[in-house]
């Protein structure tokens, strides 16, 4: 059962949207129809009540599946995401890469950046958690 209805979630998305990608609303580059296709996953996980925002539109994903230590306690179990890269921030992220080569390092290391988690801690990420953060790190 969803604790939000799809177009409740939808909104609520488009709205985070408006803040991040206000231009390209603002054209028509972005229309609802590619709001439910490229961000499913973030709408599902508003649907559930695992993504939430807070009053100034900044996201927070409460883990599906939470990160814990090998002694089964949990070290991660929310993730609140930052809302702006800096462009020194974003050379040091594409330091020693080849963008066009290794899109995979980097979209993990602006993850990393974005989430503020480790690499590993990425990897260890149940799928839908990680698809979910994927779609809202894009946004940025």
């Amino acid at each position: 059962m969803k604790k939000v209805d799809e177009k409740v979630a939808i909104e609520a998305f488009t709205k985070f949207l408006k803040k991040f990608k206000a231009k390209e609303l603002r054209r028509g580059e972005i229309s609802e129809m590619d709001i439910k296709e490229d961000y499913i996953d973030a709408i599902e996980a508003i649907q559930d009540g695992f993504l939430t925002f807070d009053d100034k539109d900044h996201p927070t994903l409460t883990l599906r599946k939470p990160l814990t230590t090998g002694d089964d306690e949990t070290s991660v179990k929310e993730v609140t995401f930052r809302s702006r890269i800096r462009p020194s921030d974003k050379a040091n992220i594409m330091s020693g890469l080849e963008v066009q080569k290794d899109v995979g390092k980097f979209s993990l290391r602006y993850a990393a950046y974005i989430t503020q988690m480790s690499i590993k801690e990425l990897d260890l990420l149940d799928r839908d958690d990680y698809d979910t953060i994927q779609q809202v790190c894009s946004v940025f």
